[in-house]
């Protein structure tokens, strides 16, 4: 991502059967909400929850140094 200057977007790779990761496309506003609605399913929501938990885990461990 540093590499063609984005800091977010969403990244769709697919794997092969042999363990092989394809680099497909970029989408640089990240929105997967497409998804989300026609499988009724709460996407944003859990990557938003995740990366809350890792912040502040990161966050725990710059304070305590």
């Amino acid at each position: 991502m540093k590499s063609i200057g984005l800091n977010i977007g969403c990244i769709d790779i697919i794997e092969s059967k042999n363990n092989e990761f394809y680099f497909l496309e970029v989408n640089p506003v990240g929105q997967i909400s497409g998804y989300s609605l026609r499988g009724n399913l709460d996407f944003e929501k859990k990557v938003v929850e995740e990366m809350i938990v890792i912040d502040n885990e990161k966050s725990k461990k710059r304070t305590n140094k």
